[in-house]
C-alpha cells in the first residue's frame, strides 16, 4: 500500500496492484495480473465483482492503484497509472484493526 498524491485530492492511500511493465485484465469479475488470477485475499466477499476494467500494461516510472472498496473506490481506473514522483510514502506495518 502506498501513499500518493492524487488528482483532486490532497492524498490518497490505496494498494500497489501493478508495477512497471504488468499486464493487467478483468475476467469474470477478477483482476489478472500477467494472464494469472491476482490473488487478493484482502477484498470483502463480492468486491472482486466491481474490478471490471479493460487490459492495460503499466508504464514504466508508475505503479497501479486500486482501492479495497472496489465498487466506490476512485483509482487508477479513474486516473490511470500514479507516477513514481506521486508516490509520498509506503505502509510498512498496520497497528489497527488487528485481523
Amino acid at each position: 500500500m502506498v501513499l500518493f498524491r492524487q488528482p483532486g485530492e490532497v492524498t490518497a492511500l490505496q494498494r500497489v496492484v501493478g508495477l512497471p511493465g504488468d499486464l493487467l485484465s478483468c475476467a469474470g469479475g477478477r483482476l489478472h495480473r500477467n494472464g494469472a488470477p491476482a490473488q487478493e485475499p484482502y477484498l470483502r466477499a463480492r468486491a472482486e465483482l466491481a474490478t471490471e476494467r479493460e487490459p492495460v500494461t503499466v508504464p514504466e516510472d508508475t505503479v497501479y492503484v486500486m482501492g479495497d472498496d472496489r465498487a466506490i473506490s476512485r483509482d487508477s481506473r479513474a486516473y490511470g497509472p500514479v507516477p513514481d514522483g506521486d508516490v509520498t510514502g509506503r505502509v510498512v506495518t498496520r497497528l489497527w484493526p488487528l485481523g
